[in-house]
């Protein structure tokens, strides 16, 4: 069957938005860019007292999106869409550009996309919300979960990874 959100995590995510204040939208891969523009424009119309922001990958690495297909997909004219200044898979706070980590350090809320953002920016302490499908088998030993199964985990709450580290 299919795995229902977890509530409270839910909960947590509807409140902090409806504060207000930032949101800094981390995107993964160029395939789901235009899902993401219709994610964006689905949180504006529920929370409009929110500014959101999109993060892409600075440089081209692997299918990661870039600024390039922030444009081509129309993401640019929904919402200010800044690249991270770097070509790291995931977000690396302490390789990305000082402007992009500034953001971040200043989001109210961050939702952050794919696997690769999650073994980058846990632990840090921000207040994500991680969106990824557990594809391998440390991911789903670390969350208890199946192959592919989808994952919404605020980071404060998040289980705490020790099997490797971000330097």
């Amino acid at each position: 069957g299919k795995k229902q959100v977890d509530k409270d995590t839910l909960k947590r995510f509807e409140g902090d938005l409806e504060k207000g204040g930032s949101l800094v939208y981390l995107t993964d891969n160029c395939g789901e860019i235009a899902l993401d523009k219709i994610a964006i424009q689905f949180l504006k119309k529920i929370f409009p007292n929110i500014r959101i922001t999109a993060l892409v990958r600075g440089l081209p690495a692997g299918n990661d999106a870039t600024m390039e297909d922030a444009e081509f997909c129309g993401l640019t004219d929904v919402v200010p869409v800044l690249g991270n200044g770097n070509d790291v898979g995931g977000t690396w706070l302490h390789g990305i550009s000082t402007h992009a980590r500034e953001l971040l350090y200043n989001a109210d809320v961050i939702i952050a996309k794919g696997q690769g953002n999650y073994e980058t920016l846990h632990g840090c302490g921000l207040n994500i919300y991680y969106l990824f499908l557990c594809k391998c088998d440390w991911f789903q030993q670390l969350f208890h979960a199946k192959l592919l199964q989808g994952m919404f985990i605020n980071e404060k709450r998040a289980p705490k990874a020790t099997a490797f580290s971000s330097d």
